[in-house]
């Protein structure tokens, strides 16, 4: 059964934080603006018609919790320890949050993960994009470390991330024109090769 989407928010946005570990920052990028969180900002500017400042506080190395076993040998302090300053603070409209790697090849166990990213989502308003399910099984788009995305990789995340923001948010759509564009395309392009433009029905 057809169901329409709520729109849990319509103001535009002014403010992004980036929370995250390297793939947040963008290693492995052959430029900084084709990381993921670059390119989502990007995306969104151009369909809210505002301007977006992005604040990128991912760090290489990171984990979500000093619960993991790898956290001695890890980038302090994590996500749980740093919300409040690098996120809170900063009262962002909206906040991408990124984890699993390193807590994953760190030893987390996922009972602890699971309680701690709920922690992070209790505080923070999120929706879900399933980078994972774009990801998963396709080597190519994985840099030759055998552990980051590509730029390839990042735009599928950004891609996905876009996506599932746009499909939760109406803000996204601010810049959006307010009446049909239908004849003024038909207008300047035509009505298909060879064309001329017509009006409906034709």
């Amino acid at each position: 059964m057809f169901k329409r989407q709520i729109d849990t928010r319509a103001s535009p946005v002014k403010r992004i934080i980036a929370l995250g570990e390297s793939t947040t920052w963008g290693y492995t990028v052959s430029a900084k603006e084709k990381c993921w969180v670059n390119q989502v900002a990007s995306m969104l500017e151009e369909f809210q018609g505002a301007k977006i400042e992005l604040i990128n506080q991912g760090i290489g190395s990171n984990v979500l919790t000093p619960e993991c076993p790898a956290y001695p040998n890890s980038a302090k302090p994590s996500a749980m320890e740093r919300v409040d300053h690098d996120v809170i603070a900063y009262q962002p409209d909206l906040v991408f949050l990124s984890y699993g790697l390193n807590d994953s090849r760190g030893g987390t166990p996922p009972e602890v993960f699971r309680k701690a990213y709920q922690q992070l989502i209790d505080r923070i308003q999120l929706i879900l994009a399933d980078a994972y399910a774009a990801e998963v099984g396709v080597d190519w788009i994985i840099d030759p470390d055998h552990c980051h995305p590509n730029d390839l990789g990042h735009r599928l995340i950004a891609n996905r991330v876009f996506e599932a923001i746009t499909r939760n948010c109406s803000f996204v759509a601010a810049g959006m024109p307010r009446e049909t564009l239908i004849q003024d395309f038909a207008a300047k392009y035509g009505n298909g090769p060879d064309r001329p433009s017509t009006t409906w029905p034709a």
